[in-house]
C-alpha cells in the first residue's frame, strides 16, 4: 500500500504539536513534508492516534482516548455504545487518511488494512512511495531510453490488438525497470522490520513474490534500506525539459498522476528540492512544459488504443454479417 499520504499527514501533525509547544516536538524536526522516503520503518506504521488527531483536528493532549479510535478494540477501556458509534467513522478515517484513493489492485490487501488497523494490529504500509520510484527512475534512465521504452510499449499494445492496457504492458515487458526498485525496497523494508519483531505476515502483489525471495539475502550481504532508497545523481547533460518530459511519459505509462496528488507540495523536486527557490515564472514554465508533454504522449497512446478498438469492431462486424453474393443467399438468410 502507498504510504506517502499517511506519512505526510503524520509529519504535519508532528509539526502542529511542535507549534503548540508540546514536549519533545521541535519546529525544525520535520525538514520536508514531502521527503520521498520514510525516515524509518516506524514512520510507515498506521497509528490510530494519528487518525484520532486527523479526524478531530486536535493535538493528542486535547483528546479523550476512551472515546476515540485509539481504544476502539479495547472493550475494557471503551463503552460498547461508543464503540458501535465509532465503527463507520473509523472506516471513513482509514479511507480518508490512509488509503486516500490509493487503493491496491489486490482486494485482499485493502481488506487487510481495514481489519488490521481496527483490530489493534501493527499495520505497516510497505510499498515504495511513488514519488521515490519516479525520482530514482528519472535519474537512472536517459530521455532517449524512456522514449524508446514508450514506443516499445505502444507497439506491444498494437500487437496484442488492444488486449493489454498501457500500464499492464509496461509492467509486463519492463518489470526489470519499473518493478525491480519496488521489489528491492520491500525486501529491505521487511529486513528492517524483523529487527524489532519475531515474525511478520506480509501481503504483496503476486508479481513481487518471487523477486522478493530472490533479493532476500541475509546481512551483511544483499541489499539494505539505505541502498534501496538512494536517489542517484542527475544524469549529466540532461536539461530541465528532458527531466520533465520523462516524468510526463512515466505518468502516461504507469497511468498515475504522482506529482498532482494533494499531499505533493513541490511537483518538481527532481529539478529543485526547495520549492521556495523556484521562481514563479519558472514554475509556470515547468507546468506548461509538463502539460504539453503529457498531452502529446497521451495522444500517442489514445491513437493506438482507438485504432485497436476500430480493428476489433471491424473484425467482429465481419463475423456477424455474412457476405451476400446472390438473391438466393439473401432469401436463405432472411428465412433463418
Amino acid at each position: 500500500m502507498e504510504p506517502m499520504p499517511y506519512i505526510v499527514r503524520q509529519r504535519f501533525l508532528s509539526h502542529k504539536c511542535a507549534l503548540n509547544e508540546v514536549e519533545d516536538y521541535h519546529i525544525k524536526g520535520v525538514d520536508n513534508l514531502n521527503d520521498p522516503k520514510p525516515l524509518s520503518w516506524q514512520e510507515a506504521i498506521v497509528n490510530p492516534l494519528i487518525l484520532d488527531m486527523s479526524y478531530s483536528n486536535q493535538i493528542h493532549l486535547n483528546l479523550d482516548y476512551t472515546k476515540g479510535f485509539m481504544t476502539y478494540s479495547s472493550p475494557n477501556l471503551q463503552e460498547k455504545s461508543v464503540h458501535d458509534n465509532l465503527t463507520d467513522k473509523f472506516i471513513q478515517a482509514i479511507t480518508d487518511y490512509v488509503i486516500c484513493d490509493k487503493w491496491s489492485s489486490y482486494h485482499e490487501i485493502n481488506q487487510t488494512v481495514f481489519v488490521g488497523v481496527m483490530g489493534k494490529q501493527k499495520i505497516l504500509l510497505g510499498d515504495m512511495p511513488e514519488i521515490l520510484l519516479r525520482r530514482i527512475l528519472g535519474n537512472t534512465i536517459s530521455i532517449n531510453e524512456v522514449r524508446d521504452i514508450f514506443k516499445s510499449v505502444l507497439k506491444s499494445i498494437k500487437d496484442s490488438e488492444g488486449e493489454l492496457d498501457i500500464q499492464s504492458a509496461t509492467y509486463l515487458f519492463y518489470s526489470h525497470v519499473f518493478l525491480a526498485p519496488k521489489d528491492i525496497y520491500m525486501a529491505a523494508m521487511l529486513k528492517n522490520i524483523l529487527k524489532a519483531c519475531y515474525s511478520v505476515l506480509a501481503f504483496v502483489g503476486s508479481p513481487h513474490f518471487v523477486p522478493i525471495q530472490k533479493y532476500w539475502i541475509p546481512p551483511p550481504e544483499g541489499i539494505n534500506y539505505t541502498t534501496a532508497t538512494t536517489i542517484p545523481k542527475r544524469i549529466m547533460n540532461e536539461t530541465d525539459e528532458d527531466l520533465i518530459e520523462k516524468q510526463a511519459i512515466f505518468d502516461v505509462m504507469l497511468n498515475t498522476r504522482a506529482w498532482a496528488d494533494k499531499y505533493v507540495i513541490n511537483p518538481f523536486p527532481y529539478i529543485e528540492e526547495d520549492v521556495t527557490k523556484i521562481e514563479k515564472a519558472d514554475m509556470e514554465y515547468f507546468k506548461k512544459t509538463f502539460f504539453v508533454n503529457l498531452k502529446k504522449y497521451e495522444a500517442f497512446r489514445d491513437k493506438i488504443l482507438e485504432n485497436c478498438k476500430q480493428k476489433k469492431l471491424a473484425s467482429e462486424g465481419a463475423k456477424e454479417i455474412p457476405k451476400i453474393d446472390r438473391l438466393t443467399d439473401f432469401k436463405s438468410i432472411s428465412n433463418k
